[in-house]
């Protein structure tokens, strides 16, 4: 049997207006497990009110604004993105992850 386009799109429509409530928990379920892990390691936000605090437009592109930092800001720029890296890494495999299981589950379920 061939998969046609047509068919395709219907499949997927009819699978997410059947499953929409549970593919927004996850997503829900997601999100708030990347916000949690946001709130344990970036605690104290300091760096971020001194950006906020800071004139911005005196400075031509972002490479002028981390030479303007002092060693020890940078080093906490440094630390803050990797931390929010990290946790929206960790928020999007979870996403991802659960997001497979449920499709699997589903498709295998017949």
């Amino acid at each position: 049997m061939y998969i046609t386009t047509h068919l395709l799109c219907r499949d997927t429509i009819k699978f997410l207006k059947v499953k929409w409530l549970t593919i927004f928990v996850i997503a829900l379920f997601s999100s708030s497990i990347t916000i949690m892990i946001d709130n344990i390691f970036v605690s104290n936000s300091n760096i971020l009110t001194f950006f906020y605090e800071s004139k911005m437009n005196q400075y031509y592109s972002l490479f002028d604004f981390v030479k303007a930092l002092t060693p020890y800001q940078q080093k906490r720029l440094l630390l803050f993105s990797i931390m929010k890296l990290f946790s929206s890494l960790i928020g999007s495999t979870v996403l991802i992850g659960i997001l497979t299981i449920f499709i699997k589950t589903i498709a295998f379920k017949k």
